[in-house]
């Protein structure tokens, strides 16, 4: 039990370290890089946690965008569908999307080849 909650602070530790790094980097971007507002904001990652925890603390794999409702950018990436047309839509008006699809090539081409297949398939299917 002692090792699991030490455990979980190291990965809290670590995160908020990285979270760190990435908001001095990013000292003159703090607004949602998805539609420009400039409050609330969460850092989301681009690919998420549970599809690749080695880019967990990968500052690149971070970005900021406005959460709190069902429209906010952050629900959008996160919850986005590449097989319906509107949310398809909804994705691709992001102000990041083409940085955040460029960032998917770059580190994960099987995941960037599929997300260019669904993207054909419903896009042929209108």
């Amino acid at each position: 039990m002692k090792q699991m909650l030490s455990m979980s602070k190291n990965i809290k530790y670590l995160e908020q370290k990285c979270y760190n790094e990435f908001d001095k980097l990013h000292i003159h971007e703090q607004y949602c890089w998805g539609c420009g507002k400039l409050k609330p904001l969460s850092r989301a990652h681009i690919i998420r946690r549970s599809e690749r925890s080695d880019l967990r603390f990968d500052v690149n794999n971070l970005a900021y965008l406005c959460f709190g409702s069902s429209d906010s950018c952050h629900d959008i990436w996160d919850n986005y569908s590449w097989h319906e047309l509107d949310p398809l839509l909804e994705i691709c008006r992001l102000k990041c999307f083409y940085k955040f699809v460029d960032y998917i090539r770059k580190v994960d081409k099987e995941k960037y080849k599929r997300l260019i297949s669904y993207m054909k398939e419903t896009l042929n299917k209108y």
